[in-house]
Protein backbone atom coordinates (compact mmCIF):
# COMPACT_ATOMS: atom_id res chain seq x y z
CA UNK A 1 0.00 0.00 0.00
CA UNK A 2 2.94 2.52 0.75
CA UNK A 3 4.75 1.71 -2.34
CA UNK A 4 1.40 2.15 -4.50
CA UNK A 5 0.80 5.66 -2.56
CA UNK A 6 4.36 6.87 -3.20
CA UNK A 7 4.30 6.03 -7.19
CA UNK A 8 0.77 8.18 -7.36
CA UNK A 9 2.61 10.95 -5.26
CA UNK A 10 5.12 11.14 -7.51
CA UNK A 11 2.98 10.86 -10.80
CA UNK A 12 1.08 13.66 -9.95
CA UNK A 13 4.00 16.16 -8.56
CA UNK A 14 4.92 15.30 -11.79
CA UNK A 15 2.04 16.14 -14.10
CA UNK A 16 1.57 19.12 -11.99
CA UNK A 17 4.78 20.33 -12.95
CA UNK A 18 4.28 19.46 -16.50
CA UNK A 19 1.13 21.57 -16.49
CA UNK A 20 2.99 24.25 -15.17
CA UNK A 21 5.33 24.39 -18.43
CA UNK A 22 4.08 26.36 -21.71
CA UNK A 23 2.39 24.39 -24.10
CA UNK A 24 5.01 25.21 -27.02
CA UNK A 25 8.05 24.08 -25.07
CA UNK A 26 5.79 20.71 -24.27
CA UNK A 27 4.85 20.07 -27.43
CA UNK A 28 7.93 21.24 -29.03
CA UNK A 29 10.36 18.89 -26.78
CA UNK A 30 11.83 15.93 -28.06
CA UNK A 31 11.22 12.40 -26.45
CA UNK A 32 14.71 12.16 -24.96
CA UNK A 33 14.24 15.77 -23.84
CA UNK A 34 10.93 14.55 -22.02
CA UNK A 35 12.12 11.57 -20.34
CA UNK A 36 15.07 13.64 -19.36
CA UNK A 37 12.91 15.93 -17.31
CA UNK A 38 10.73 13.41 -15.95
CA UNK A 39 13.78 11.86 -14.47
CA UNK A 40 15.45 14.89 -12.97
CA UNK A 41 11.44 15.51 -11.36
CA UNK A 42 11.33 11.97 -10.04
CA UNK A 43 14.36 12.66 -8.57
CA UNK A 44 13.84 15.61 -6.89
CA UNK A 45 10.29 14.20 -5.50
CA UNK A 46 12.68 11.26 -4.32
CA UNK A 47 14.97 13.70 -2.89
CA UNK A 48 12.38 15.40 -0.80
CA UNK A 49 10.65 12.59 0.54
CA UNK A 50 13.82 11.09 1.99
CA UNK A 51 14.73 13.65 3.51
CA UNK A 52 11.38 14.15 5.25
CA UNK A 53 12.02 10.78 6.69
CA UNK A 54 15.47 11.28 7.48
CA UNK A 55 14.15 14.59 9.62
CA UNK A 56 11.53 12.03 10.86
CA UNK A 57 14.11 9.65 12.29
CA UNK A 58 16.69 12.00 13.38
CA UNK A 59 13.75 13.49 15.84
CA UNK A 60 12.74 10.16 17.35
CA UNK A 61 16.33 9.10 18.20
CA UNK A 62 17.36 12.28 19.62
CA UNK A 63 14.29 11.93 21.88
CA UNK A 64 14.65 9.20 24.04
CA UNK A 65 12.25 8.37 26.76
CA UNK A 66 13.57 10.23 30.00
CA UNK A 67 13.34 9.25 33.51
CA UNK A 68 15.06 10.69 37.02
CA UNK A 69 15.57 8.80 40.17
CA UNK A 70 16.30 10.10 43.23
CA UNK A 71 16.02 7.74 46.02
CA UNK A 72 17.25 9.36 49.63
CA UNK A 73 17.50 7.30 53.19
CA UNK A 74 18.39 7.99 56.50
CA UNK A 75 19.81 5.27 58.58
CA UNK A 76 19.85 5.68 62.46
CA UNK A 77 21.64 3.37 65.01
CA UNK A 78 19.25 3.68 68.69
CA UNK A 79 22.57 2.25 70.45
CA UNK A 80 25.20 3.44 68.39
CA UNK A 81 26.59 0.41 68.49
CA UNK A 82 27.80 -0.33 64.56
CA UNK A 83 30.13 2.54 63.92
CA UNK A 84 31.74 0.27 61.65
CA UNK A 85 29.35 -0.24 59.00
CA UNK A 86 29.91 2.39 56.78
CA UNK A 87 27.41 4.86 56.14
CA UNK A 88 25.24 4.60 58.68
CA UNK A 89 23.59 6.32 61.27
CA UNK A 90 23.47 9.19 58.94
CA UNK A 91 21.19 11.15 55.83
CA UNK A 92 22.37 10.04 52.47
CA UNK A 93 21.60 10.84 49.06
CA UNK A 94 21.82 7.42 48.15
CA UNK A 95 21.66 7.25 44.39
CA UNK A 96 20.19 9.82 41.71
CA UNK A 97 19.66 7.82 38.26
CA UNK A 98 19.03 9.07 34.81
CA UNK A 99 17.25 6.58 32.78
CA UNK A 100 16.70 7.00 29.02
CA UNK A 101 15.71 4.11 26.73
CA UNK A 102 14.54 4.24 22.80
CA UNK A 103 13.78 2.28 19.92
CA UNK A 104 16.83 2.28 17.52
CA UNK A 105 15.49 0.89 14.64
CA UNK A 106 12.80 -2.22 14.19
CA UNK A 107 15.04 -4.30 15.43
CA UNK A 108 16.52 -3.20 18.35
CA UNK A 109 16.06 -0.94 21.26
CA UNK A 110 18.58 0.70 23.82
CA UNK A 111 18.59 1.73 27.90
CA UNK A 112 21.07 3.77 29.04
CA UNK A 113 21.06 4.42 32.91
CA UNK A 114 23.74 6.26 34.75
CA UNK A 115 24.14 6.54 38.31
CA UNK A 116 25.62 9.22 41.10
CA UNK A 117 25.95 7.31 44.51
CA UNK A 118 27.69 8.31 47.65
CA UNK A 119 29.98 5.65 48.15
CA UNK A 120 31.10 7.40 52.31
CA UNK A 121 29.98 10.15 53.87
CA UNK A 122 30.16 13.53 51.21
CA UNK A 123 31.85 11.33 48.98
CA UNK A 124 29.94 10.56 45.57
CA UNK A 125 30.82 8.50 42.38
CA UNK A 126 29.47 8.60 38.79
CA UNK A 127 28.79 5.01 37.11
CA UNK A 128 26.68 3.70 34.16
CA UNK A 129 24.73 1.07 35.91
CA UNK A 130 23.59 -0.28 32.75
CA UNK A 131 23.88 0.38 28.97
CA UNK A 132 22.64 -2.35 26.51
CA UNK A 133 21.43 -2.46 23.24
CA UNK A 134 18.54 -5.24 23.13
CA UNK A 135 16.89 -7.27 20.07
CA UNK A 136 13.81 -7.45 19.52
CA UNK A 137 13.33 -10.02 16.37
CA UNK A 138 15.36 -12.53 16.67
CA UNK A 139 13.58 -15.75 15.51
CA UNK A 140 12.32 -19.04 17.85
CA UNK A 141 11.25 -15.44 20.03
CA UNK A 142 14.81 -15.48 21.36
CA UNK A 143 15.93 -12.28 22.78
CA UNK A 144 19.58 -10.86 23.36
CA UNK A 145 21.23 -8.27 25.13
CA UNK A 146 24.91 -6.61 24.49
CA UNK A 147 26.81 -4.32 27.17
CA UNK A 148 26.47 -3.34 30.81
CA UNK A 149 23.05 -4.95 32.41
CA UNK A 150 22.07 -6.31 36.29
CA UNK A 151 22.17 -9.83 35.53
CA UNK A 152 19.21 -12.01 35.62
CA UNK A 153 19.92 -13.75 39.25
CA UNK A 154 16.80 -15.01 41.27
CA UNK A 155 14.06 -12.82 41.87
CA UNK A 156 15.10 -9.58 43.24
CA UNK A 157 19.07 -8.86 41.61
CA UNK A 158 17.44 -7.32 38.62
CA UNK A 159 15.49 -4.10 40.74
CA UNK A 160 17.55 -1.24 41.08
CA UNK A 161 17.83 0.21 44.64
CA UNK A 162 15.11 2.58 44.17
CA UNK A 163 12.58 -0.22 43.21
CA UNK A 164 13.10 -2.58 46.39
CA UNK A 165 10.21 -3.49 48.44
CA UNK A 166 12.34 -2.79 51.38
CA UNK A 167 14.63 -0.14 52.71
CA UNK A 168 17.82 -2.57 51.82
CA UNK A 169 18.63 -5.65 49.92
CA UNK A 170 18.82 -8.46 51.39
CA UNK A 171 21.57 -9.80 53.65
CA UNK A 172 22.44 -12.55 51.36
CA UNK A 173 22.33 -9.80 48.28
CA UNK A 174 25.18 -7.64 49.87
CA UNK A 175 27.14 -10.13 51.49
CA UNK A 176 27.27 -12.64 48.58
CA UNK A 177 27.07 -10.15 45.42
CA UNK A 178 28.16 -6.73 47.27
CA UNK A 179 26.28 -3.85 48.32
CA UNK A 180 24.43 -3.00 44.78
CA UNK A 181 23.79 -6.51 43.63
CA UNK A 182 25.45 -8.71 40.61
CA UNK A 183 25.82 -6.60 37.14
CA UNK A 184 28.29 -7.50 34.60
CA UNK A 185 29.55 -6.57 31.64
CA UNK A 186 28.88 -9.22 28.35
CA UNK A 187 26.32 -10.72 26.20
CA UNK A 188 22.71 -12.57 26.94
CA UNK A 189 20.56 -14.49 25.31
CA UNK A 190 17.29 -15.71 26.62
CA UNK A 191 14.43 -17.63 25.39
CA UNK A 192 11.24 -20.07 25.72
CA UNK A 193 11.36 -23.49 26.54
CA UNK A 194 8.83 -25.14 24.40
CA UNK A 195 7.18 -27.73 26.20
CA UNK A 196 3.91 -30.11 26.27
CA UNK A 197 2.10 -28.85 28.72
CA UNK A 198 2.04 -25.31 27.84
CA UNK A 199 3.92 -24.13 30.82
CA UNK A 200 5.59 -20.67 30.43
CA UNK A 201 8.94 -21.69 30.98
CA UNK A 202 11.93 -18.94 30.57
CA UNK A 203 15.24 -19.83 30.33
CA UNK A 204 18.37 -17.30 30.89
CA UNK A 205 22.62 -17.32 29.59
CA UNK A 206 24.71 -15.04 30.61
CA UNK A 207 28.31 -14.57 29.59
CA UNK A 208 30.23 -11.51 31.28
CA UNK A 209 33.58 -10.17 32.82
CA UNK A 210 34.91 -12.42 35.93
CA UNK A 211 34.75 -8.96 37.60
CA UNK A 212 32.77 -9.22 40.76
CA UNK A 213 34.69 -7.96 43.39
CA UNK A 214 33.06 -9.39 46.21
CA UNK A 215 32.24 -12.99 44.71
CA UNK A 216 35.03 -13.05 41.96
CA UNK A 217 38.11 -10.92 41.12
CA UNK A 218 37.12 -7.51 40.79
CA UNK A 219 38.70 -5.65 37.84
CA UNK A 220 41.66 -7.99 37.34
CA UNK A 221 39.62 -11.06 36.58
CA UNK A 222 40.57 -12.38 32.75
CA UNK A 223 38.42 -15.93 32.04
CA UNK A 224 34.68 -14.43 31.82
CA UNK A 225 32.24 -15.96 34.80
CA UNK A 226 28.65 -17.93 33.17
CA UNK A 227 25.24 -17.97 34.41
CA UNK A 228 22.44 -19.54 33.97
CA UNK A 229 18.64 -19.23 35.17
CA UNK A 230 15.55 -21.36 34.87
CA UNK A 231 11.94 -19.49 35.86
CA UNK A 232 8.58 -21.46 35.26
CA UNK A 233 5.45 -18.81 35.69
CA UNK A 234 2.16 -19.74 36.49
CA UNK A 235 -1.54 -18.95 37.57
CA UNK A 236 -2.85 -20.83 40.54
CA UNK A 237 -6.22 -19.58 40.96
CA UNK A 238 -7.68 -16.95 39.43
CA UNK A 239 -6.33 -13.57 41.67
CA UNK A 240 -3.02 -16.08 42.50
CA UNK A 241 0.46 -16.36 40.37
CA UNK A 242 3.74 -18.39 41.55
CA UNK A 243 7.28 -17.76 39.38
CA UNK A 244 9.87 -20.65 40.56
CA UNK A 245 13.36 -20.39 39.48
CA UNK A 246 16.18 -21.30 39.81
CA UNK A 247 20.20 -19.99 39.31
CA UNK A 248 23.28 -21.30 38.65
CA UNK A 249 26.90 -18.74 38.35
CA UNK A 250 30.29 -19.94 38.14
CA UNK A 251 33.70 -18.46 37.68
CA UNK A 252 37.27 -18.27 38.63
CA UNK A 253 39.10 -16.60 41.56
CA UNK A 254 42.20 -15.36 39.84
CA UNK A 255 43.93 -13.89 43.00
CA UNK A 256 44.74 -17.74 43.72
CA UNK A 257 47.54 -19.15 41.71
CA UNK A 258 45.43 -22.23 41.29
CA UNK A 259 42.41 -20.19 39.89
CA UNK A 260 39.97 -21.46 42.31
CA UNK A 261 36.69 -22.17 41.20
CA UNK A 262 33.58 -20.05 42.53
CA UNK A 263 30.15 -21.70 42.22
CA UNK A 264 26.52 -20.31 43.62
CA UNK A 265 23.73 -22.14 43.45
CA UNK A 266 20.11 -20.08 44.27
CA UNK A 267 16.54 -20.70 44.16
CA UNK A 268 13.62 -18.42 44.42
CA UNK A 269 10.21 -18.69 44.40
CA UNK A 270 7.23 -15.62 44.25
CA UNK A 271 3.77 -15.48 45.23
CA UNK A 272 1.61 -12.52 44.59
CA UNK A 273 -2.31 -12.28 45.41
CA UNK A 274 -4.61 -10.06 43.79
CA UNK A 275 -8.03 -10.33 44.39
CA UNK A 276 -10.92 -9.65 41.60
CA UNK A 277 -12.59 -7.53 43.46
CA UNK A 278 -10.72 -4.69 45.61
CA UNK A 279 -8.04 -5.82 42.80
CA UNK A 280 -6.54 -1.57 43.31
CA UNK A 281 -6.54 -1.66 46.66
CA UNK A 282 -5.70 -5.32 48.23
CA UNK A 283 -2.81 -7.51 47.24
CA UNK A 284 -0.10 -9.91 48.79
CA UNK A 285 3.54 -10.63 48.25
CA UNK A 286 5.48 -13.93 49.56
CA UNK A 287 8.85 -14.21 48.10
CA UNK A 288 12.23 -15.77 49.39
CA UNK A 289 15.63 -16.83 48.02
CA UNK A 290 18.43 -18.71 49.01
CA UNK A 291 22.31 -19.79 48.24
CA UNK A 292 24.40 -21.80 48.43
CA UNK A 293 28.17 -20.98 47.41
CA UNK A 294 30.84 -23.50 46.42
CA UNK A 295 34.23 -21.95 47.06
CA UNK A 296 37.69 -23.70 46.73
CA UNK A 297 40.09 -22.83 49.30
CA UNK A 298 43.79 -23.53 49.10
CA UNK A 299 44.74 -26.96 49.71
CA UNK A 300 47.94 -25.82 51.22
CA UNK A 301 46.96 -23.55 53.96
CA UNK A 302 43.53 -24.54 54.23
CA UNK A 303 42.83 -20.92 54.38
CA UNK A 304 40.72 -18.51 51.88
CA UNK A 305 43.28 -17.30 49.32
CA UNK A 306 40.73 -14.21 48.64
CA UNK A 307 40.46 -13.09 52.48
CA UNK A 308 42.72 -15.07 54.05
CA UNK A 309 40.37 -16.08 56.91
CA UNK A 310 40.28 -19.47 58.29
CA UNK A 311 37.79 -22.02 56.13
CA UNK A 312 37.35 -25.44 55.86
CA UNK A 313 37.79 -26.94 52.06
CA UNK A 314 35.28 -26.17 49.52
CA UNK A 315 33.63 -24.12 51.62
CA UNK A 316 29.82 -23.65 51.09
CA UNK A 317 28.46 -20.57 52.68
CA UNK A 318 24.93 -20.20 53.10
CA UNK A 319 22.28 -17.39 52.75
CA UNK A 320 18.34 -16.62 52.60
CA UNK A 321 15.83 -14.06 52.80
CA UNK A 322 12.07 -14.79 53.17
CA UNK A 323 9.35 -11.19 52.48
CA UNK A 324 6.06 -10.66 53.03
CA UNK A 325 4.11 -7.71 51.86
CA UNK A 326 0.19 -6.74 52.18
CA UNK A 327 -1.57 -3.97 50.80
CA UNK A 328 -3.82 -1.89 53.16
CA UNK A 329 -5.24 0.46 50.78
CA UNK A 330 -4.10 1.75 47.32
CA UNK A 331 -1.19 3.76 48.73
CA UNK A 332 -0.23 2.08 51.51
CA UNK A 333 2.10 -1.30 51.55
CA UNK A 334 2.95 -3.08 54.87
CA UNK A 335 5.82 -6.42 55.61
CA UNK A 336 8.36 -7.73 57.20
CA UNK A 337 11.66 -9.38 56.22
CA UNK A 338 13.42 -12.35 57.33
CA UNK A 339 17.41 -12.22 56.48
CA UNK A 340 20.38 -15.25 57.30
CA UNK A 341 23.49 -15.08 56.10
CA UNK A 342 27.08 -16.71 56.36
CA UNK A 343 30.07 -14.23 55.12
CA UNK A 344 31.17 -15.40 51.64
CA UNK A 345 34.79 -16.07 52.99
CA UNK A 346 33.75 -17.31 56.19
CA UNK A 347 31.26 -19.71 57.03
CA UNK A 348 31.45 -19.37 60.80
CA UNK A 349 30.21 -15.71 60.60
CA UNK A 350 27.05 -15.47 60.42
CA UNK A 351 24.42 -12.57 60.70
CA UNK A 352 20.46 -12.65 60.96
CA UNK A 353 18.09 -9.80 61.17
CA UNK A 354 14.34 -9.20 61.30
CA UNK A 355 12.37 -6.28 59.83
CA UNK A 356 9.54 -4.70 59.42
CA UNK A 357 8.53 -1.80 56.43
CA UNK A 358 6.09 0.37 55.70
CA UNK A 359 5.32 2.26 52.54
CA UNK A 360 3.26 4.95 50.78
CA UNK A 361 2.45 6.24 47.61
CA UNK A 362 1.16 9.96 47.41
CA UNK A 363 1.42 9.23 43.35
CA UNK A 364 3.15 7.42 40.64
CA UNK A 365 6.01 9.86 41.50
CA UNK A 366 6.53 9.76 44.92
CA UNK A 367 6.90 7.35 47.69
CA UNK A 368 7.92 7.30 51.60
CA UNK A 369 8.85 4.50 53.44
CA UNK A 370 10.10 3.59 57.29
CA UNK A 371 11.86 0.50 58.32
CA UNK A 372 12.96 -0.85 61.37
CA UNK A 373 15.19 -3.95 61.64
CA UNK A 374 16.91 -6.45 64.54
CA UNK A 375 20.64 -8.25 64.06
CA UNK A 376 22.07 -10.65 65.63
CA UNK A 377 25.82 -11.75 64.96
CA UNK A 378 27.45 -14.86 66.41
CA UNK A 379 30.76 -14.65 67.30
CA UNK A 380 30.11 -12.00 70.66
CA UNK A 381 29.20 -9.75 68.35
CA UNK A 382 27.11 -7.38 69.48
CA UNK A 383 23.51 -7.28 68.51
CA UNK A 384 22.34 -3.76 66.99
CA UNK A 385 18.69 -2.09 65.80
CA UNK A 386 18.62 0.20 62.49
CA UNK A 387 15.73 2.53 62.11
CA UNK A 388 15.16 3.82 58.45
CA UNK A 389 13.59 6.68 56.58
CA UNK A 390 13.34 6.52 53.16
CA UNK A 391 12.01 9.13 50.24
CA UNK A 392 12.06 8.48 46.83
CA UNK A 393 10.26 10.73 43.92
CA UNK A 394 10.69 10.55 40.19
CA UNK A 395 10.54 13.26 37.05
CA UNK A 396 10.30 12.74 33.49
CA UNK A 397 8.76 9.51 31.54
CA UNK A 398 6.51 7.88 33.72
CA UNK A 399 8.33 4.63 34.33
CA UNK A 400 7.62 1.16 34.88
CA UNK A 401 6.23 0.22 38.26
CA UNK A 402 8.07 -1.86 40.36
CA UNK A 403 7.39 -5.75 40.67
CA UNK A 404 5.35 -5.29 44.37
CA UNK A 405 3.51 -2.07 43.03
CA UNK A 406 -0.26 -3.30 42.39
CA UNK A 407 -1.88 -0.85 39.66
Amino acid sequence: MRTRITKWTMSLAIMAALALLPEGNVRGDTEEGTEARLRALEDEVRSLRDGRGEAVSTQTGFNPRTTVFGDFLGKFNPGGRFRDRTGDDRFSLRETELDMRASIDPYAKAVMIAAVREETANSFEVEIEEGYLETTSLPASLTARVGRFRQNLGALNRAHMHDLPTPTRPLVHEKFFGDEGLSGTGAQVSGLVSNPWDQYLEWTAELVNNDNDTLLDGTDGEDPAALGHLKWFGDVTGGTTLEVGTSYLHGLREDSPKHLTQQVYGVDVMAKWRPKREGLYRSFLLQGEAYWADRDVDDATNLDAHLTVASPKNARPFGAYALAQYQIDRRWYAGVRYDVSEEIGDVFDREKAVGGFLSMYTSEFLRFRLGVEHHTRNNDRTDFDVAALGVTWVFGTHPAEPYWVNR
